[in-house]
């Protein structure tokens, strides 16, 4: 998809609805990172899939885990629908132990938006983001869909901003997984 494409498809929908309509059906092939992800969940977890997508993540969870589906499209019956890009976000009447965001932000127009909003919803948040230090090439994030460009140095002033302490936990392939809590 051109650049310009993916701005209007963002721009009259607030998310590339047709790339996500068709990864919420079929195993995503960043399935590794979501099982590395969860083994950074403890057992007994309440546990919000932030773009769960086909819901990988649930079947990596260790034992005793709650989960609860969120994303962009209708993926199962269970799924709340969100759209940071429009704002459009649900609310729960409980707050999580844990977050996990695989592969999100980097689709998010407003990133300080995304991780108040998530804040919001659990204690602790474990996210994976490619930054511009790893993946600086325009044209390359822009065919991945990505619209955010972070650097780490970005990373670390809006988790600061947002209150937050934050580890890198592991890196899986490009992307930094980052293990990150309330100060």
């Amino acid at each position: 998809m051109s650049h310009d494409k993916l701005l209007s498809a963002i721009a009259s929908k607030g998310a590339d609805i047709d790339r996500w309509t068709k990864n919420a059906t079929v195993p995503p092939t960043w399935d590794a990172r979501n099982q590395l992800m969860a083994s950074f969940v403890a057992p007994g977890s309440s546990v919000v899939d932030v773009g769960a997508g086909a819901m990988s993540l649930k079947g990596y969870l260790p034992a005793g885990c709650t989960y609860q589906p969120v994303d962009v499209v209708q993926g199962a019956p269970e799924t709340r629908i969100v759209n940071f890009n429009t704002r459009v976000v649900p609310t729960f009447d409980q707050k999580f132990d844990v977050a996990v965001c695989s592969g999100v932000m980097e689709y998010v127009l407003d990133p300080g938006f995304f991780i108040d909003t998530v804040r919001s919803w659990a204690d602790r948040i474990v996210l994976s983001y490619v930054t511009t230090d790893i993946v600086a090439d325009a044209k390359r994030r822009l065919d991945s869909g990505w619209v955010s460009k972070l650097s780490i140095v970005d990373l670390d002033e809006l988790f600061s901003n947002a209150g937050l302490s934050y580890r890198i936990r592991a890196r899986w392939q490009a992307h930094l997984i980052y293990d990150l809590r309330a100060r």
